[in-house]
């Protein structure tokens, strides 16, 4: 005598692991139920999104596109499916949806941030921007809001004045964050404000900025200032930095701790 399970029960379970990250757990029974349901559209829908969340980019993407054919897919399953597509290098589904998603009024708050950063990642700055001053409207304390706003302004060629008022914000909300404090020296060296460019970075060791990128920004302030040691620190980072690190082929998604020099 063989007990099969209601779907439900099955979905249930999966879900109540999924929620305590147990990922592989998940996994398996939404599979178990699948064996059971096939035309489940639920168990295959959170299959790909645990897959999703696993790395596992190829049964994500069929899962999804399989649950899209039997139910309407939720927001979360909606965003793994569009960073599926961009990661097989199907850029025209990825941005389908996700123009869909940024468009979509009752799209959940906490899923802003990765939908701005997959647009980001597409190019679609414009409407990666409008995500972040939505994302603003609705939690004007979330500094990195504000620093999305300042990365995709300058992305789409904005006056650097525009550029720093929200960099600024996102300073005034977390002091401490140094990737705030390098890029508003940046930005202010570039409007020839070097003391006031200074000021965020002089307590930052030279030994400590890791990207090559940045060194070469603020090397400038320190000639401006005739503080020589510090131009010396300056070129011997940048050489080490040289030697080891990538090139920066402009993949930022406004949560690229490099720069907004892209």
């Amino acid at each position: 005598l063989f007990i099969v399970l209601p779907e439900v029960l099955f979905l249930a379970a999966a879900q109540e692991r999924f929620r305590d990250q147990q990922l592989s757990q998940a996994r398996d029974l939404c599979q178990r139920g699948i064996e059971v349901y096939p035309e489940s559209g639920r168990l295959w829908e959170l299959v790909g999104v645990v897959a999703w969340f696993q790395g596992d980019t190829a049964p994500c993407l069929h899962a999804l596109e399989r649950a899209s054919m039997l139910v309407p897919l939720q927001p979360l399953a909606q965003l793994a499916l569009a960073s599926a597509y961009a990661l097989v290098d199907k850029p025209d589904l990825a941005r389908t949806v996700y123009s869909h998603l940024a468009t979509a009024p009752e799209f959940p708050v906490p899923l802003l941030p990765q939908l701005a950063a997959g647009l980001g990642r597409l190019r679609e700055n414009a409407a990666a921007l409008l995500v972040c001053e939505r994302l603003i409207d609705l939690r004007p304390t979330y500094h990195p809001a504000w620093f999305g706003v300042a990365f995709y302004r300058q992305r789409l060629g904005e006056p650097i004045e525009n550029v720093l008022a929200p960099l600024e914000q996102a300073h005034r909300l977390a002091p401490n964050a140094r990737t705030y404090r390098l890029n508003l020296a940046a930005c202010l060296a570039r409007l020839n404000r070097f003391a006031e460019a200074f000021s965020f970075i002089d307590e930052i060791p030279i030994a400590e900025i890791p990207h090559a990128s940045w060194i070469r920004q603020m090397r400038p302030i320190f000639v401006s200032l005739g503080d020589l040691a510090r131009v010396w620190e300056c070129d011997e980072r940048l050489q080490a930095l040289e030697q080891d690190e990538k090139p920066h082929v402009g993949s930022c998604d406004g949560h690229c701790p490099r720069c907004l020099d892209d």
